[in-house]
């Protein structure tokens, strides 16, 4: 399938090539909230990576971890706002409104 077909379900798509600072610089987090005009604080961020997490946290953005290759440490587990093993639980917990409470 071809990427543009995914087009229709967002409002806008802000990817690596098109910020100067690469994760964990918040850049590309900060330039999406503008995009969408939200806040940060209103904003869930998906992540599989240190860096990734490190940036979204660095924008004010509410960090989800869904581990890949990497398990977080103690200082990511920190800053994230829930941790859940695969968007299948990701999911179940944005229809029901509830995020795990790690912390």
């Amino acid at each position: 399938m071809r990427s543009e077909v995914y087009y229709e379900y967002f409002k806008g798509i802000i990817c690596g090539d098109m910020v100067e600072n690469s994760k964990p610089d918040p850049e590309i987090y900060l330039k999406a909230c503008a995009l969408l005009e939200a806040n940060p604080s209103e904003c869930q961020a998906l992540e599989d990576s240190k860096n990734g997490l490190l940036a979204a946290h660095r924008a004010g953005c509410r960090p989800i971890m869904v581990p890949d290759l990497w398990q977080p440490d103690e200082d990511i587990l920190k800053i994230i706002d829930g941790k859940y093993e695969d968007l299948d639980e990701v999911k179940a917990a944005f229809e029901s409104k509830i995020f795990t409470d790690i912390n």
